[in-house]
């Protein structure tokens, strides 16, 4: 099994948003799963780091992160937080449960 790790660089410009590549959908979805054809688990740098705190709450980055099609989230500010937003949205429905229950289903 392989891995990526994308950091946190912001590609505003590219992408149209603040979001860094770590939590990005143009960047992770578009880029490296579409055009570049990666199937590798992708998991971000640590997110306790500015550049994800500053963009997105401790209970939205792992959200952000799956609804980018990543797949490991790396030392979040606050685990608690980040665990519980993604049980709310997979509870509401804003994360499919198929996105949980089979990871490469985003590969």
């Amino acid at each position: 099994m392989s891995f990526v790790m994308v950091g946190h660089l912001t590609c505003e410009t590219a992408t149209g948003s603040p979001l860094p590549a770590s939590l990005n959908q143009v960047i992770i979805r578009d880029v490296l799963r579409s055009q570049l054809g990666c199937q590798s688990i992708v998991i971000t740098d640590s997110l306790s780091m500015a550049a994800a705190t500053e963009v997105t709450s401790p209970d939205c980055v792992g959200v952000d992160l799956l609804n980018a099609d990543g797949d490991m989230i790396l030392m979040p500010l606050d685990f608690t937080a980040a665990y519980q937003g993604i049980l709310d949205a997979a509870t509401s429905g804003e994360i499919p449960e198929a996105r949980l229950t089979n990871p490469s289903s985003a590969c």
